[in-house]
């Protein structure tokens, strides 16, 4: 599930993606990818790259498992880590250390090409200076290529927190 109202630029890109995006399902302002994203090159004039831009906010999410009914239900997302560009590079790992929770994120740059950070990506940030891209984990102002500590006081959060005051 991909809440696409979350990118950071996708007023700019909307006009280039699929009928229905940011509509849902999932929910109603999702958009499920599938493990590639050549379907977004619709036209076949290369709107999105020839397909290579595939948006994807990363989420840490906190659930509710009950094992005697068999269910496991969202009660919040915790952290909206980062945002990628492409189908891989971009989740890490999560582990808890003592009582904390510990996460990754890769990345999260196309890789087929060299992802300087294009500003038809919904993952570009137009409030950022250029540079981002491959270079997003190189930047402070990214949760990409970074590891975050969520403290254990705040796993019980009823709101999302903001990864970089973790």
């Amino acid at each position: 599930t991909k809440d696409v109202t979350t990118l950071p630029n996708n007023a700019a890109v909307t006009p280039n993606r699929p009928p229905g995006w940011g509509e849902g399902p999932p929910g109603t302002t999702g958009y499920t990818w599938l493990d590639f994203c050549e379907n977004l090159d619709l036209s076949g004039n290369g709107e999105n790259r020839e397909g290579v831009l595939c948006e994807h906010p990363y989420y840490v999410d906190r659930i509710a498992i009950d094992v005697e009914m068999g269910t496991a239900v969202k009660e919040v997302t915790l952290v909206q880590s980062a945002c990628g560009s492409s189908s891989t590079h971009g989740p890490g790992h999560i582990l808890k250390v003592g009582n904390d929770l510990i996460f990754s994120v890769g990345d999260a740059s196309q890789f087929t090409v060299l992802d300087y950070g294009w500003e038809d990506d919904g993952c570009y940030d137009p409030t950022l200076p250029a540079g981002q891209g491959v270079y997003r984990s190189i930047r402070e102002e990214f949760a990409n290529g970074k590891i975050t500590r969520i403290p254990e006081a705040l796993l019980d959060s009823e709101e999302m927190l903001e990864w970089n005051t973790l």
